[in-house]
C-alpha cells in the first residue's frame, strides 16, 4: 500500500469520520421518516374505518327509517311518527358530522350572513359561509 504522509492519513481519518457520522444520520433520519409513515398510514386506516363505520350507520338508519306504512306485526306506523323519527336520524347524523368535524379543527368562524332556504314546511339553511381554523 502507497503511503501519502502523516497528513493525508490524518485527513482522510476525518473524512473517513465524517463520511460514517453522516451515514449515521441519514439512517437515522430514514427510520424517523419511516416511522411517520407508519403512524400516517395507521392514522388514515383509522380514518377510513371511522368514515365506513359511520356511512353503514347513516345507511342502516336511513333503511331503517323508511318503511312507513309497512306491514308486520304491529301495522303501519304513523306518518306523525315516522316524520319525528327520520328528524331524529337527520339531526343524530348532523351531530355525528359536526362532532367529528369540531375534534379535527381548533374553530369554525363564521365568514357571512347565513341564508334560509324558503319552505313552508321545513326551516332549514340554503348557504352558511364558514372558515375552518386548523388544529
Amino acid at each position: 500500500m502507497k503511503s501519502y504522509g502523516t497528513a493525508s492519513r490524518t485527513t482522510l481519518g476525518t473524512l473517513l469520520g465524517l463520511r460514517a457520522k453522516g451515514e449515521r444520520d441519514a439512517e437515522q433520519a430514514l427510520a424517523a421518516a419511516a416511522g411517520g409513515l407508519r403512524k400516517a398510514e395507521a392514522e388514515a386506516a383509522r380514518l377510513v374505518g371511522e368514515t365506513e363505520a359511520a356511512r353503514a350507520a347513516v345507511a342502516a338508519a336511513r333503511r331503517d327509517g323508511g318503511n312507513v306504512g309497512a306491514g308486520g306485526a304491529g301495522g303501519g306506523e304513523r306518518a306523525a311518527d315516522a316524520q319525528t323519527r327520520r328528524r331524529f336520524w337527520a339531526r343524530l347524523e348532523a351531530e355525528a358530522v359536526f362532532g367529528a368535524l369540531a375534534r379535527r379543527v381548533a374553530s369554525l368562524e363564521m365568514t357571512g350572513d347565513p341564508t334560509r332556504r324558503l319552505n313552508n314546511t321545513l326551516r332549514g339553511l340554503d348557504t352558511l359561509p364558514l372558515r375552518v381554523v386548523p388544529a
